[in-house]
């Protein structure tokens, strides 16, 4: 009895799936989820985290970041833009589910160097009216348990990045019409001089957001810019 009673207390609901399971030890997932919720650790570009057709291989720069390097100083991910991460991002970002951002954000920080000395997290910042529909912006609930680790007794710095134009959604966008859709629509508070930022966003596909937003606080002054994603999307669909 005492033994069912001491499962029963540890017993939690998976993240992912809702469903009961006893952790070993501080565990957000279940044993089965978890197995589907693996990191990339191999074939990947280390600067925009382009993805190889065999996971197998070690970490390279892939073609246009040899002929064009992104403006940032470092990228981390945690994995391809397919599966249980997919559809947990989805849940994410449309489906009111924001309580997500909490464990999908400790997966990512977890790809992100210990060492690595931050002086603030920024989340890529929502248009306003998608803000005010969706009633949260889904980098600012992956970036809440990133910027616990990373910059202690300090939250996310959102003010020092605003969304100045709404466009179109990236979504609905073909590859090369992205960079077009997104130019000049970031502005960076001018406290961002001087600063090392960690800019945090739910998926990478072009880069194009990323880059945008980069090159805005850059433009503001930041010292150093790393950019991290949670997912990245396979090129087979970059379209």
């Amino acid at each position: 009895m005492q033994d069912i009673l001491r499962l029963l207390i540890r017993e939690r609901r998976c993240a992912a799936c809702h469903e009961p399971f006893v952790p070993e030890q501080a565990e957000e997932t279940c044993p089965p989820c978890a197995a589907r919720l693996q990191p990339r650790t191999g074939g990947y570009c280390p600067s925009c985290g382009e993805l190889a057709s065999w996971p197998s291989l070690p970490p390279s720069p892939c073609g246009q970041c040899l002929s064009k390097p992104p403006p940032w100083n470092g990228f981390a991910f945690f994995a391809a833009h397919d599966g249980l991460l997919r559809e947990l991002l989805i849940r994410l970002k449309f489906g009111h589910e924001p309580g997500l951002g909490g464990p999908l954000g400790r997966l990512l920080v977890g790809r992100i160097p210990t060492d690595l000395a931050i002086d603030a997290v920024v989340p890529v910042p929502l248009p306003d009216d998608r803000l005010r529909r969706r009633g949260y912006n889904q980098a600012m609930e992956l970036a809440r348990p990133i910027a616990k680790r990373l910059t202690p007794g300090r939250s996310p710095q959102h003010g020092l990045l605003r969304r100045l134009t709404a466009g179109v959604p990236q979504t609905k966008l073909p590859r090369a019409v992205r960079r077009k859709n997104l130019t000049e629509a970031f502005a960076a508070d001018p406290h961002a001089e001087g600063l090392r930022i960690l800019l945090v966003d739910d998926v990478l596909t072009t880069g194009a957001t990323l880059e945008a937003a980069t090159l805005a606080l850059l433009k503001a002054g930041a010292a150093d810019v790393r950019v991290a994603a949670c997912a990245r999307t396979p090129r087979r669909v970059n379209l």
